[in-house]
């Protein structure tokens, strides 16, 4: 291995401080006339018209509309005044999919006569209020959504009130649905829930003022607020109890873990770390950070190769994990701003040609199976585009992929109406392997019409 280490003493702007987008905090209700200005993009976004969207200049925030039956999709429902979409402002990349407000048990709606409207409200902060009436044996429910302009979290706040004349025991418990790829966990330090997914490189956040958070549900947490201990709250007739909580979003959890730290007031240091290769910067490097032996937080580089975050002052011990490439570790001492420079062996490559009997480009699959002894590789979950586990997918029969060095048997298809072509490849380290195949039909299906229903 061979890296570069040098620290930097020029003063930095703050990561997570961008140049606005707007001088004010945003709030507004969607409508086919303000959707491309207001609506945000991502995998898992779910906004449709009659939502509302809150925004400043760091990230967006979707709250469904606070309305019998409104699903977020076929497997999210019941998210009536659910955060159902949240990503940065200058990285779109929405992969939530519902932070549910007391876990979705008190049917939340717009107070009597109170409508957003279309036009935007503007402001140093804005708020959305919903709530739910009180019935037997249940609390009236005050749900307010704040948004300052300049801060990196949404601040939901919950108010459970007790308007019976009897004491009313309350569980103070929110929901999260962050499926598929995440994993999640609780940072009892920092009070703070968290949950990431490393593949689409998105990260979210829950913190709580003045209560202790803990983690139950697995795949569908739900959040459990304590205060001094207690699991819920006795409240004496006409008392309220107040729950706090900020929601963030972030690429990473190295950046998640600064902005809890920020909202906590805590200082931190910049920390960059550069990864590249012969051919040049080496972008989707996982990079995990630890602290005396315990893991810190994790990210991935960027198109250029870059990792740039913040961490509390200290020594780190700092791993990279890329494609076809032996994993890589350093130790940075972060007591002031630093960057390290890692350069890492390339790779193997390997380069598609498919084409049908025609001589003319075709969408395929292609299999990598690793022989004598070679893995076989893993490009991404089965939610990612073009590379899924050990398949190669192409729209026009072409690609170039990294792959570590080894012996592979491949096997390339285009369904059951072609003929499968199957090779055996020996990659070497820096070298391109081409496969170039021809898949020709032979099932006649002039005349059928086939189709999916399964959704």
């Amino acid at each position: 291995m061979r890296h570069a280490r040098f620290a930097y003493a020029l003063a930095l702007c703050s990561l997570f401080h961008v140049l606005p987008h707007s001088q004010s905090a945003e709030l507004v209700r969607l409508t086919p006339e303000n959707w491309d200005e207001y609506a945000p993009q991502g995998k898992e976004v779910d906004r449709i018209y009659g939502d509302y969207v809150m925004r400043n200049d760091r990230i967006i925030a979707v709250i469904a509309q606070p309305v019998a039956g409104r699903n977020a999709n076929m497997t999210v429902q019941g998210v009536r005044g659910a955060v159902i979409d949240l990503t940065l402002r200058d990285a779109e990349n929405d992969q939530l999919s519902a932070f549910y407000p007391t876990a979705a048990r008190f049917p939340l709606s717009l107070p009597a006569g109170k409508r957003a409207g279309a036009a935007a409200t503007k402001g140093d902060r804005v708020t959305l209020t919903l709530g739910a009436e009180a019935a037997e044996g249940q609390p009236a429910v005050t749900v307010v959504y704040e948004l300052a302009d300049g801060s990196p979290a949404l601040a939901a706040t919950t108010v459970y009130e007790n308007p019976h004349d009897k004491p009313l025991e309350v569980e103070l418990v929110d929901a999260v649905r962050a499926d598929r790829s995440f994993t999640m966990n609780v940072d009892q330090d920092r009070g703070l829930f968290w949950a990431y997914d490393e593949w689409w490189k998105q990260a979210y956040g829950v913190m709580a003022e003045d209560h202790a958070v803990k983690l139950t549900g697995g795949g569908r947490p739900l959040l459990h607020y304590e205060k001094d201990g207690a699991p819920g709250v006795l409240l004496a007739p006409q008392q309220k109890h107040a729950l706090v909580r900020r929601v963030f979003p972030a690429e990473n959890t190295l950046d998640l873990l600064a902005i809890a730290d920020e909202l906590r007031g805590k200082q931190t240091q910049p920390a960059t770390v550069v990864v590249n290769d012969e051919a040049g910067p080496i972008a989707g490097a996982f990079i995990s950070f630890s602290r005396e032996g315990n893991r810190y937080g994790q990210g991935r580089t960027d198109e250029e190769g870059r990792l740039a975050t913040r961490v509390p002052a200290g020594s780190y011990e700092v791993a990279v994990e890329a494609v076809g490439r032996a994993k890589q570790t350093i130790t940075i001492d972060a007591t002031s701003p630093v960057e390290d420079i890692i350069e890492m062996e390339q790779p193997g490559y390997v380069t598609a040609n498919v084409t049908d009997d025609a001589g003319n480009p075709i969408p395929c699959k292609v299999a990598f199976r690793g022989v004598e002894g070679t893995p076989d590789p893993n490009w991404g979950p089965d939610t990612f585009i073009y590379g899924v586990q050990n398949l190669r997918y192409t729209p026009n029969g072409r690609f170039r992929t990294e792959i570590a060095p080894g012996k592979y048997r491949v096997a390339v298809s285009y369904g059951p109406e072609y003929d499968a072509v199957f090779a055996e490849i020996d990659v070497l380290r820096g070298q391109e392997t081409n496969i170039t195949a021809t898949l020709r039909r032979v099932v006649d299906t002039r005349g059928w019409v086939s189709s999916d229903f399964h959704s």
